[in-house]
């Protein structure tokens, strides 16, 4: 049995990128950080897949909310018709990939949730496809744990809670929780993910593109090929 002792921290995103599925894998404990404020036009309602030969995003539809809203305070409009469109889309852009139908499934899941909220669905997806991937990882919301705090203050308290060895931050965040002195505020130990993705074939494009969205890696090399390509280590922890 694994030791828990890995905590990783991200907002429910979109169909998330690759990289986002590879930071599960290697956290013991995951935490959906789905009570910060919604920003607009972010990942957390949009990503990218490939159309027509390059990265284009692909979105949801969503109610119009007040700029304070948190994420999971956050409806769809009309969620039937952004994810139709989406499917459609798919269908044409990556009709030539081996595991197309793979892909698909999980677009499928995707409108077959029956959640009027961004996060919520959010969340279901990432679980899913982790099921799919046989992660290991424990699940939390942070919506749960009733932290009123904000930035390091936040994550330090998320840290208490659960009580890892180490906190792997992504590596955007490490300018601000130096400058918050999280390494001296914390007995948990600090390290930072920088994923790089190695290349894969991807089948409706003329060259490789990366970050994108889980959906054109499980398209590509479909679900066995695409846990194994998430179970390689690519030296993306650092201190």
């Amino acid at each position: 049995m694994k030791k828990l002792s890995t905590l990783s921290i991200m907002q429910p995103t979109f169909l998330p990128w690759i990289g986002y599925f590879r930071l599960i894998n290697i956290s013991d404990h995951f935490v959906f950080l789905n009570d910060v404020q919604f920003e607009k036009q972010s990942w957390q309602s949009r990503n990218k897949i490939i159309i027509n030969g390059t990265p284009k995003w692909v979105s949801i539809n969503l109610v119009k909310s007040s700029l304070k809203s948190k994420i999971n305070e956050i409806r769809y409009d009309n969620p039937s018709f952004s994810i139709k469109k989406i499917i459609k889309t798919f269908n044409q852009e990556y009709a030539k990939c081996d595991y197309k139908k793979d892909g698909l499934e999980v677009l499928n899941f995707l409108e077959d949730c029956h959640s009027n909220f961004l996060a919520e669905t959010n969340i279901e997806l990432i679980k899913f496809i982790c099921k799919k991937f046989e992660f290991e990882s424990k699940f939390y919301l942070s919506s749960d744990m009733k932290i009123d705090e904000t930035r390091t203050n936040r994550i330090i308290k998320i840290c208490d809670l659960i009580n890892p060895r180490y906190y792997i931050s992504t590596i955007g965040a490490k300018e601000y929780l130096n400058k918050d002195n999280f390494k001296n505020r914390s007995n948990i130990e600090l390290k930072f993910f920088n994923y790089r993705e190695k290349e894969y074939l991807q089948k409706n494009t003329k060259r490789f593109y990366n970050k994108q969205s889980i959906i054109d890696l499980i398209s590509n090399l479909g679900w066995k090929n695409a846990k194994n390509y998430l179970n390689k280590n690519y030296e993306e922890i650092t201190n």
